[in-house]
C-alpha cells in the first residue's frame, strides 16, 4: 500500500450514453493493465487484459441498466475500478506516486464537473487503510504500536476489542454510497450541498486552497504535500475540516445512529421542522471570531434550511 495514491469519485449514476464510457475509462491511460474483471464478463475474477472486451462487456453492462464492478490492473498494483450500485456509481482507482502528476487531477476535475460528480477525494492509500482500520491483528503483523490507539469493544464479537476510528481525523463514513470524511484533496459538487450548505464548504479557511469553480464545484486541499499527513498541523486540520462542516454528525444522522455530543457544534433537524419548503435544517454554532465551536461556547448561530437538491430556502443568523 505504500507510496500508492487512492482516488474516489462518486456520481448519482444516470449516465446518458454508452459514448460515455470512453471519458468513464480515463485511468486507462496511466499504466499498463495486464489483468480485467468484470461481474458479467469474467464472473469477478481477473483474466488476461483485451482493451476491445472490456469496453464491449462494460457497454453491455451500461445498456442493460444493471449493477456491476468491472476493473483493471497492472504487475505494479496500479488499479483502477467501476461500480454500479441502486445508489450511484463510483470510480475508484490507485497509482504508484511516480505516476501521480497534475494531468491525473485534470481528468479528475474534467469528469467531476462534465457527469456532475457528488463527491471525490484523494488521500494515502496506506493512511486510509490504517485510519479505517479496526482490527487489531493488523497492528501486530505491521509491528505498530497501540499506545495511542483508543480500544472500544467489538459490536460483533463478545469479550473482543476493536479500535475506535471515531478518534482518527481521516476516518470515513459510507452513507447511501456516498463517502463523508475529511482528506488531503477533495471535491464537492452540488449533490453534495443537500447535505453540507455551499456557503459552508466555501467558508472552511484552514487550509492550503479552497477553490469555487464556476459549475457549482467546490475543491478543498487541506495541505500541500500528499505524504505529509502525519504532520501534527496537518493532522489539525482534518479535524478542523470535520468540525468546520459537522461532517459526522451530519453522517450520524443519516444512518440513525445516537447523537456525538451533548454539546453540539451544529444540530441537525429533519422535515418535521421545517416550515419553508426544505427537507433537513442545520444550525452551526459561531464564537466571536466566526469558528464553529460547541454551542456552549457560541456567542450567534446560523440555521440553513435546505431542500432535496440543496439549495438553502431559508437561512437565519441569531444570537444565542
Amino acid at each position: 500500500m505504500s507510496n500508492r495514491i487512492l482516488f474516489e469519485i462518486y456520481f448519482d449514476g444516470q449516465f446518458k450514453s454508452t459514448n460515455e464510457i470512453a471519458d468513464l475509462l480515463f485511468g486507462i491511460k496511466y499504466f499498463a493493465p495486464t489483468k480485467m474483471k468484470g461481474s458479467g464478463m469474467t464472473s469477478g475474477s481477473y483474466q488476461k487484459f483485451n482493451e476491445k472486451k472490456f469496453s464491449e462487456g462494460l457497454r453491455s453492462e451500461f445498456e442493460k441498466g444493471t449493477n456491476f464492478i468491472y476493473g483493471f490492473k497492472d504487475e505494479a498494483s496500479n488499479w483502477f475500478n467501476l461500480r454500479r450500485t441502486d445508489e450511484n456509481m463510483l470510480i475508484s482507482f490507485a497509482l504508484l506516486d511516480p505516476l501521480f502528476n497534475n494531468e491525473v487531477l485534470s481528468d479528475i476535475e474534467y469528469i467531476f464537473i462534465k457527469y456532475g460528480g457528488i463527491v471525490a477525494r484523494g488521500c494515502s492509500l496506506e493512511d486510509d487503510f490504517w485510519q479505517n482500520n479496526t482490527d487489531l491483528q493488523f497492528y501486530s503483523l505491521k509491528n505498530k504500536p497501540l499506545a495511542n490507539v483508543k480500544l472500544i469493544p467489538s459490536p460483533s464479537f463478545k469479550d473482543e476489542k476493536i479500535v475506535d476510528v471515531e478518534t482518527k481525523p481521516g476516518h470515513s463514513h459510507i452513507v447511501s454510497d456516498t463517502w463523508f470524511g475529511s482528506n488531503w484533496m477533495m471535491w464537492f459538487g452540488r449533490e453534495y450541498f443537500k447535505f453540507i450548505p455551499k456557503e459552508v464548504l466555501s467558508g472552511f479557511k484552514d487550509c492550503y486552497e479552497n477553490v469555487e469553480f464556476p459549475e457549482d464545484v467546490i475543491r478543498i486541499k487541506l495541505y500541500e504535500n500528499i505524504w505529509d499527513y502525519e504532520i501534527p498541523e496537518n493532522r489539525e486540520r482534518q479535524w478542523a475540516f470535520r468540525k468546520w462542516t459537522g461532517i459526522d454528525e451530519v453522517a450520524h444522522m443519516l444512518t440513525n445512529q445516537p447523537k456525538l455530543s451533548e454539546d453540539p457544534a451544529i444540530s441537525i433537524t429533519t422535515e418535521e421542522s421545517c416550515n419553508y419548503g426544505g427537507v433537513r435544517r442545520i444550525t452551526y454554532f459561531f464564537n466571536s471570531d466566526g469558528e464553529v465551536v460547541v454551542k456552549s461556547k457560541a456567542s450567534t448561530s446560523k440555521t440553513y434550511e435546505l431542500d432535496k437538491t440543496g439549495t438553502v430556502v431559508w437561512a437565519i443568523e441569531e444570537k444565542v
